[in-house]
């Protein structure tokens, strides 16, 4: 009843709020599997053979041999291998997880504004959502395949730090297995951060293409360290088009990293500024 008496005030205002519009967290789980898969075959690969050779050269690298130039050849033969089949199944997989980012905002979207105006029918795919969807397959075709190269990097270092320390194979096992660890999480952030941009960035472009051009930013609630600008600006009415003004700043609720904050859209024309209580 109260619920009810809610959304009436809001219809009696001029305007009516619709369902939340928010990230789905078996998007991300299912982007960050089909990336791990990579990944974990790469870590263990590039590390193995690294480790393997060290310590087979061992009595060099203890006894001021130089097994320098052994290493890093290897190391670089597995960078190319690596980054040659990232090169090859990125677009692949960036292009399945925004495409079904994308039927998740679009059915988001539909059952969102049809709760505040049932006869409500979405329209199709427009230029600008084309336009704005490949760029995010883009970007996200450039995080994967930068992984290999970040790794490379971190391995490297490790392996020019113990062949200048003169540390045991031990010793750098144990670096190694921080390296992977540190490249497992940063996939983890990749594709939770992705998958927010994304919901936010459509969800937008496909709310304008239907003619909403407002929404309510909602705060999760769920962050172990909220944003309290972000938990201020919970039921702020804010136009699509600019964003939300926080921080100095116009963004989209989700876009900044690891904010879980979401919207929900408004049918109608509300007076600025305006606040929706949940």
């Amino acid at each position: 009843m109260l619920r009810s008496r809610k959304k009436q005030v809001q219809q009696d205002k001029g305007f009516a709020v619709g369902g939340a519009i928010k990230p789905l967290d078996y998007l991300r789980r299912e982007y960050y599997s089909d990336i791990s898969k990579l990944v974990r075959a790469m870590i263990d690969d590039m590390c193995y053979s690294i480790e393997h050779m060290y310590e087979h050269r061992e009595d060099d690298i203890t006894f001021d041999g130089n097994p320098v130039n052994d290493l890093n050849g290897l190391l670089n033969y597995k960078y190319r291998k690596w980054k040659k089949r990232f090169n090859k199944h990125a677009r692949r997989i960036a292009q399945k997880h925004i495409d079904s980012t994308d039927e998740a905002v679009t059915g988001a979207l539909e059952r969102s504004i049809t709760k505040a105006a049932p006869d409500f029918t979405i329209r199709g795919d427009s230029r600008d959502l084309l336009m704005r969807k490949k760029s995010i397959i883009d970007a996200n075709v450039d995080l994967i395949t930068d992984l290999p190269e970040q790794l490379y990097k971190d391995i490297q270092g490790d392996m020019q730090r113990a062949l200048q320390f003169g540390n045991d194979a031990d010793a750098l096992s144990k670096m190694l297995i921080v390296r992977g660890i540190q490249c497992r999480n940063r996939v983890a952030l990749i594709t939770k951060d992705q998958i927010s941009k994304a919901t936010a960035v459509l969800s937008t472009q496909r709310a304008l293409d239907n003619g909403i051009k407002y929404a309510v930013w909602r705060h999760s609630n769920g962050s172990a360290k909220p944003r309290k600008s972000h938990q201020e600006a919970d039921g702020m009415v804010f136009e699509l088009a600019k964003g939300c003004l926080i921080d100095g700043e116009y963004i989209l609720p989700g876009t900044l990293i690891n904010c879980d904050c979401f919207r929900q859209v408004i049918i109608g024309e509300p007076e600025l500024p305006a606040r929706v209580s949940q």
